[in-house]
């Protein structure tokens, strides 16, 4: 008979059951008691849109939209227990790979937010990354975010707020960088500091939370450490109609592959 699953298994050992149970351990586990609300809010269906994606097989253009530059390979259903989608930029200088969702049916004033469980291999000088909420975007697979020590957009978004990393700039680690309506494009860095290890493929989950015109985006390793958290005020118009995305560029050097293991999606229904 298969084995019955626990909180145990999810790695509540020692916090379920005697003295330590009704202690404030279990609490701590949460870093507040907003977190513990924010966890819970996509699963709350009757007032909740929510869209998951796990990738389970050929990649659904109904949802998706997906662009490479030439000798890349676009994001496509890739073998592996679970599912996962793959794509590869090229190694020519610039060169992206990216995936949109299709439908502009997101807003900050519905607190949109999103999850993507995503691995690349960030490597020093040559690895640009970009994954958030933007308005309509010229091409899918080009960065968003221009220069992340001084912010600007391209690509044609008008709104956005994006988790960023840009090695090949001064800030080397992630932040949140948004704009609101063409205005000015502002930054907040993860704390603590936040920098996947160069030539390393590691699997993380970065989530982003809209709160109206105000942005939260976190970044967690495989073993669900929390490794670093901004918040954005004024990141982007709440009102302004916006897609999930996520775009992976090589600024030089060897094809790179990015997987998606996941991407969850939701916002306030009605």
């Amino acid at each position: 008979m298969a084995k019955q699953m626990t909180g145990v298994d999810y790695g509540l050992a020692g916090l379920t059951s005697g003295s330590q149970a009704s202690s404030t351990k279990n609490s701590a586990r949460w870093h507040n008691i907003d977190q513990l609300a924010l966890s819970l809010y996509p699963w709350l269906r009757d007032n909740v849109v929510y869209f998951e994606d796990d990738f389970l097989g050929v990649l659904n253009g109904d949802y998706w939209t997906v662009s490479s530059d030439t000798g890349g390979t676009n994001f496509a259903w890739a073998a592996g227990a679970g599912g996962i989608v793959s794509g590869t930029a090229h190694t020519d200088a610039n060169d992206g790979v990216g995936i949109r969702f299709n439908k502009a049916s997101f807003s900050g004033d519905k607190n949109a937010g999103m999850e993507i469980v995503w691995s690349v291999e960030l490597v020093s000088t040559t690895s640009r990354l970009d994954m958030g909420f933007t308005d309509a975007i010229t091409d899918c697979k080009d960065n968003i975010i221009n220069d992340i020590d001084t912010p600007t957009t391209t690509n044609g978004a008008g709104d956005c707020a994006i988790f960023a990393i840009d090695t090949s700039q001064t800030l080397i680690t992630a932040a949140l960088v948004g704009t609101d309506s063409g205005g000015a494009t502002t930054k907040t860095v993860l704390s603590p500091t936040f920098s996947p290890t160069a030539g390393v493929t590691n699997r993380y989950k970065t989530r982003i939370q809209l709160y109206g015109n105000n942005a939260w985006c976190g970044v967690w390793n495989s073993s669900g450490a929390l490794l670093g958290s901004a918040y954005l005020s004024d990141a982007i118009e709440g009102g302004t109609a916006i897609f999930p995305f996520f775009t992976y560029t090589t600024v030089s050097g060897a094809a790179r592959e990015a997987q998606i293991d996941v991407v969850r999606i939701w916002q306030d229904r009605g």
